[in-house]
């Protein structure tokens, strides 16, 4: 995942969910770590090292970056979704079967609920009055819990 999307991701995320890296950069990784992480999203020598050195089972990758087709050409990948900015890819491992089953069935499915424009901390009830100056929450959208369990499907 791009690092500049990490932050939302840990807050969106089910627990125990992690990120290789994320806008905390030096203050929070190790400069070996942030390397690797380089080094995947730009494609170069040995950018699936990390995806082996770690347990990765999805990857999210921007369209703009190498992963995105570097991944779709790995047979130990599975491409399952891709929008105008990212694209998601599980690794064919058994604790993604059947999420893989349900994709290749058609019953994979995906929350088209509106976002809510308010940062996720905010959606999960931290409200200090800048909800109300943001504009509220959109009619409907879901909180940061209802996203973290929209790739668990039925």
């Amino acid at each position: 995942m791009p690092f500049d999307w990490g932050e939302v991701a840990l807050w969106s995320l089910p627990a125990g969910s992690s990120v290789a890296v994320d806008g905390r950069f030096t203050t929070a990784y190790p400069q070996y770590l942030l390397d690797e992480s380089w080094r995947f999203m730009r494609g170069g020598d040995g950018w699936s090292d990390l995806l082996t050195r770690y347990p990765t089972d999805v990857v999210v990758s921007a369209r703009s970056q190498p992963p995105s087709q570097l991944l779709r050409d790995d047979p130990e990948w599975t491409y399952v979704y891709s929008d105008p900015v990212a694209v998601v890819f599980l690794r064919r491992v058994p604790s993604q079967a059947a999420a893989i089953a349900r994709f290749h069935d058609g019953r994979f499915t995906y929350d088209a609920t509106p976002l809510d424009p308010v940062f996720p901390a905010l959606a999960r009830g931290a409200d200090d009055g800048r909800r109300a100056s943001a504009g509220g929450a959109t009619p409907g959208a879901p909180d940061s819990a209802t996203l973290a369990t929209a790739w668990s499907g039925p």
